[in-house]
């Protein structure tokens, strides 16, 4: 039976999944196992206007959940960008309100006081390196372009356990590339 943290982690990334649709994102792939570590989400956003039928065409092809061949990687390359995205989520009961607003990390240094530890303060140093090679090693086991675009964004989901509501925030291009 999974623990309750792998069913707030389950339910997060579903959560994180329904958000990205929503918002224009195709999902590519779910779980994608590197050496370096697991990728959460990898969804490619459509960046430029594109025509109806090209963006019908990659509606089809990833509702068909199709192998990514050359020319799909190079519609993708040339109209928008991949994003590889970390969900970090957490339960909180009612009693711990949670702005929207991530407090900058100096106030946590300064030693003012905290409810809890917000879901993307997770994604450390160590984390972020991981993430950054084990999305190059992603692009180029599929072999995408070199000059395409892409980033690491972090979708964190604060789970209400009483209410069963959720609050998520999407920091986008969370983590730069060293």
């Amino acid at each position: 039976m999974p623990s309750k943290k792998r069913k707030f982690g389950d339910l997060g990334e579903k959560i994180a999944e329904q958000y990205l649709l929503k918002n224009g994102y195709f999902i590519l792939e779910k779980n994608f196992q590197t050496k370096m570590g697991e990728l959460d989400i990898i969804a490619f956003k459509p960046q430029n206007k594109i025509s109806h039928n090209i963006n019908r065409e990659i509606g089809k092809f990833f509702a068909n959940n199709k192998e990514i061949g050359k020319n799909n990687r190079e519609i993708i390359g040339k109209n928008g960008l991949i994003a590889f995205i970390e969900v970090k989520s957490s339960a909180m009961n009612n009693t711990q309100n949670v702005s929207r607003e991530t407090p900058p990390f100096s106030q946590k240094k300064r030693g003012k006081p905290f409810d809890r530890i917000r879901p993307e303060e997770n994604v450390h140093f160590k984390k972020q390196k991981h993430l950054v090679k084990s999305a190059q090693n992603y692009l180029a086991y599929k072999k995408f372009p070199l000059d395409i675009n892409w980033q690491i964004d972090v979708i964190a989901i604060d789970i209400d356990e009483i209410s069963h509501k959720a609050n998520l925030r999407h920091i986008k291009q969370a983590v730069t590339f060293f």
